[in-house]
């Protein structure tokens, strides 16, 4: 017995369903080229946000005078802000060398809001100012002081941790890596718009 033949309505049917078909496998390649392209979230650093870099520090960070944050050396640092680095991106921060063990002081009053110990930045902190607006991250540590914790308030210059040579440091450079974002409305301690800290500590 012979199969029976597709009238026109079902024939339609199986055209229509094929193009929807088709759509979709579309849109999800489509969307994976566009996931690959995306920048990596890691734990324990900042990623590199999509706003631009801030030309300058904004007036209401330079009025602040903002705590050197590296305690027992001189107040010098390099301007390395901007700087290219492995892998196609930017340095939004900058170094201070120091020796191993210096204390690492909160530069403006604020609450630790994340506790860090992964990734490339090591061990850190990140640190929001008191009005919730910037984000003051401080890497590559070798401990922090005793007893500090996420959520802890702390007051403009308090020791917070020591500087070493934790994450992608190199063993024999120890320094702070200390970068400031400009927080977004979603306040995420992870991301935001750098700000070079260069002009606000030299």
């Amino acid at each position: 017995m012979g199969r029976p033949a597709l009238d026109l309505r079902s024939l339609r049917g199986l055209i229509l369903a094929g193009l929807a078909m088709g759509a979709a496998l579309a849109a999800v390649m489509t969307a994976w080229e566009l996931a690959k392209r995306l920048p990596v979230s890691r734990p324990g650093a900042p990623v590199r946000p999509p706003a631009a870099a801030e030309a300058a520090p904004p007036e209401d960070l330079r009025s602040r005078g903002l705590e050197f944050p590296v305690a027992g050396i001189p107040r010098m640092v390099t301007n390395s802000f901007d700087e290219p680095r492995r892998g196609a991106r930017l340095h939004h921060a900058v170094d201070i060398m120091a020796p191993r063990g210096s204390p690492v002081r909160a530069v403006d009053e604020g609450t630790i809001v994340k506790l860090t110990s992964g990734g490339a930045g090591g061990t850190s902190v990140y640190e929001y100012d008191a009005g919730e607006r910037y984000c003051y991250y401080y890497a590559h540590l070798q401990g922090y002081a005793a007893g500090l914790r996420e959520g802890e308030k702390v007051s403009r210059g308090e020791v917070i941790g020591y500087v070493g040579t934790s994450g992608n440091a190199p063993a024999n450079a120890p320094h702070l890596h200390f970068a400031i974002f400009r927080l977004d409305d979603q306040k995420r301690w992870w991301t935001g718009a750098p700000v070079n800290p260069y002009p606000l500590l030299h």
